[in-house]
């Protein structure tokens, strides 16, 4: 009978978190930055210009406004939960 060419689990579980560690990098050590609510969430992306649709364009325009402004709520609402806001206030 042949050998078996299959690594022991051990070796392949090293290999493993050594290209995890690799692909990933170091875990940081230091605190994640504090971080404000946007004055403009559209800003970016309206930047790039009017979405092409055409004869939409306007209302799709404010509907991606919507959409870019719930998720920059939803988002800064995630980071209060997390205590990573900037108001003094809240510690």
């Amino acid at each position: 009978m042949s050998r078996s060419r299959r690594r022991p689990a051990a070796k392949k579980q090293q290999a493993d978190r050594a290209a995890a560690k690799k692909f990933w990098g170091e875990i940081p050590t230091d605190e994640p930055p504090v971080v404000a609510q946007p004055d403009d969430p559209t800003a970016m992306v309206l930047s790039l210009g009017a979405p092409p649709l055409r004869t939409v364009e306007r209302p799709s325009q404010e509907a991606f406004a919507k959409l870019y402004n719930r998720a920059a709520a939803m988002a800064f609402g995630l980071a209060v939960a997390a205590g990573l806001d900037d108001d003094p206030s809240s510690d």
